[in-house]
């Protein structure tokens, strides 16, 4: 598994991990280990296996058939790396903060200075994992990651890389093509990292991949933030 590569989760300080998800729990399986390993892992355990993900599919997302299910008391623990409850994520409520003069921010990181030397690398690729990024946005359109091996809606996985239509990222909340935004924080993210239109991002010169594992209200699964940041690192994103 690639995650040693260093993502950014521009939201991460602000994202609440609350309650599990009913039942469900994520498994990390050992690596190598045969698959009739976890097969008796998940019947010995009362567990219902709801799919597998991730690098070489080392994730786990099961359910447990019986509300007396505790992680303290599972069996066969040495086939496994570890099991935890699939937590809900969700971004907190909007909290309006004092408005500071429009360039406050690039003043303070010293951008003007900066942009002298360098303004970005049209070849680099940041993922926007998050609620997704509105990739027709005037200021991130020309910035936005267009996958190279994908031919879009014509409903074939054309690079074989196991998502269909993925031109501009995937939705793993909906499970469907292409990370567009419906909640506006992911764009809003996208915006600071990447702008280059009437308004200007600290990288002029970047590729935004939106990855979208939030909903609309800004709530997601830890299950479903895995699968999203193992596309992105499968995708040749760096940050």
């Amino acid at each position: 598994m690639r995650l040693f590569l260093i993502f950014l989760f521009l939201f991460l300080f602000n994202l609440q991990k609350s309650y599990a998800l009913g039942q469900e729990y994520i498994i990390r399986a050992k690596d190598p280990i045969r698959p009739s390993a976890i097969s008796d892992f998940l019947k010995i355990n009362g567990l219902r296996l709801i799919k597998n993900f991730g690098h070489q599919n080392q994730f786990w997302l099961a359910y447990a058939k019986n509300r007396s299910f505790k992680i303290t008391k599972v069996k066969l623990a040495h086939v496994i790396k570890y099991i935890e409850p699939n937590y809900e994520i969700k971004l907190p409520p909007t909290i309006k903060t004092p408005s500071y003069n429009s360039n406050w921010a690039f003043k303070q990181i010293l951008a003007s200075q900066s942009w002298e030397l360098h303004q970005g690398d049209a070849h680099f690729i940041v993922a926007i994992v998050d609620t997704g990024v509105d990739f027709n946005h005037s200021d991130l359109k020309n910035n936005i990651f267009s996958n190279p091996g994908e031919i879009a809606n014509n409903g074939i996985d054309d690079d074989q890389n196991g998502f269909v239509d993925d031109v501009h990222g995937f939705d793993f909340f909906n499970n469907t093509k292409n990370g567009m935004d419906d909640n506006g924080h992911g764009t809003h993210c996208a915006g600071i990292i990447g702008a280059n239109g009437h308004l200007k991002g600290v990288n002029h010169f970047i590729k935004i991949l939106p990855v979208k594992f939030l909903n609309q209200y800004g709530s997601g699964d830890v299950a479903k933030s895995i699968e999203a940041i193992n596309y992105a690192v499968n995708m040749g994103a760096k940050i």
